[in-house]
């Protein structure tokens, strides 16, 4: 793709993201944040491939937090939100766009970001337990990878 369009599309997915964080975001279980901005990243990366992923999840990270603060920040949060861009482009840029690829991904960005990079993030940033926050985000567990991989599905099939 030639730069222009790579950059447009970029910006694209970036004003997106931060649409659907100021505006989609709601809490379940009265703690736990769920949002729907996980679409346009995922389509994002897999378009314009992992680099470009990496930088949509850094940039509308910061660029989020600057027009809706849920907290303060943390660091922690933009360089799991670049992983994840980077995690999405490339298990699914150039792929086949198939049930089991689109799962295999969330299910990696789920396991790997969430439950590990993130909750060892909130632990340095808040100093409450490990097994305290597995506990609470159990719950989750057994429908958000799903719902996310219809919802990947659904929006890359289009």
């Amino acid at each position: 793709m030639r730069k222009t369009k790579v950059i447009t599309l970029a910006a694209l997915f970036i004003a997106l993201i931060i649409i659907i964080k100021t505006y989609a975001t709601f809490f379940l279980f009265g703690t736990t944040k769920f949002g729907l901005t996980f679409i346009p990243e995922a389509i994002g990366s897999a378009v314009l491939g992992p680099i470009i992923g990496s930088i949509i999840g850094g940039l509308a990270d910061i660029l989020g937090f600057m027009i809706k603060q849920d907290g303060s920040y943390f660091y922690g949060f933009t360089v799991s939100a670049i992983i994840k861009g980077a995690l999405y482009g490339l298990l699914l840029h150039k792929k086949q766009k198939s049930l089991l690829n689109i799962t295999f991904a969330v299910l990696s960005c789920i396991i790997l970001l969430i439950y590990y990079l993130i909750r060892f993030g909130l632990i340095c940033y808040t100093g409450r337990k490990f097994l305290l926050y597995y506990y609470q985000k159990l719950q989750l567990c057994l429908f958000m990878p799903l719902f996310k991989s219809a919802f990947c599905i659904f929006y890359l099939n289009i």
